[in-house]
């Protein structure tokens, strides 16, 4: 009887090593897959932003242009009223 307590004792501090084991295997897995999708999301932020700088500038530069645009053709117009008959 006292062989059988023993055995199963041995058997159970096995689980549970092997568990533990196995366990700590799979915090390690999800861990680098955690970080993995980290990095991913952060090179797609960086893309989004770089897009969205792009973007930014474009419409800039057609805003000034179009501004610039009307206020050339305003000189004109005013210039072409301010003459005397």
């Amino acid at each position: 009887m006292q062989e059988q307590i023993q055995a199963t004792q041995l058997a159970i501090e096995l689980n549970r090593r092997e568990t533990k084991e196995v366990a700590t295997q799979n915090a390690e897995a999800l861990s680098k897959g955690l970080l993995v999708l980290q990095e991913a999301f952060s090179a797609q932020r960086a893309r989004d932003l770089e897009a969205m700088q792009s973007s930014n500038r474009v419409i800039l530069f057609v805003g000034g242009a179009v501004c610039a645009t009307a206020w050339n053709g305003s000189r004109k117009l005013w210039s072409v009223t301010d003459k005397p008959c």
